[in-house]
């Protein structure tokens, strides 16, 4: 990633930038609005950097923006997952959603075995509060 990225997506870096030099202001990102010196001459101010530090650590974020795959929403020329890996992804939600769904309602299976009264209690307690809360409609 070049600078020049950074700079036309001012506004969705500022986010990313404070993730990683949190001592940066939002008036000071407003203030810098994208130059890259002025970035550095802040980094080197808030955090005692030499000026060569200061650069280093830009460049190392420019880098691991790069290797992250999406660095900037929106910012044309970043690597876009594709719609294979965002069908793997969703496949892999769905397949952790419905497991940790599973699990719940195997535990609440248990609780209910365990202890039968309780779980009569609860359920009349809630049909109760529905039925006010539905019935003053």
């Amino acid at each position: 990633m070049n600078w020049d990225q950074v700079e036309g997506n001012w506004k969705q870096a500022v986010g990313r930038l404070k993730e990683k030099w949190g001592r940066l202001s939002d008036d000071q990102l407003t203030e810098i609005g994208g130059r890259k010196d002025s970035l550095v001459g802040k980094i080197q101010e808030l955090y005692g950097a030499t000026r060569d530090e200061a650069e280093r650590q830009v460049n190392d974020w420019l880098s691991d923006m790069d290797r992250s795959g999406n660095p900037l929403q929106g910012a044309p020329g970043f690597a876009q997952q594709s719609a294979a890996e965002a069908g793997e992804a969703a496949a892999q939600w769905w397949d952790d959603t419905r497991r940790s769904f599973s699990r719940s309602a195997e535990a609440m299976s248990a609780a209910i075995e365990d202890r039968p009264l309780v779980a009569l209690g609860c359920a009349l307690g809630v049909g109760v509060v529905l039925g006010l809360a539905l019935g003053r409609r």
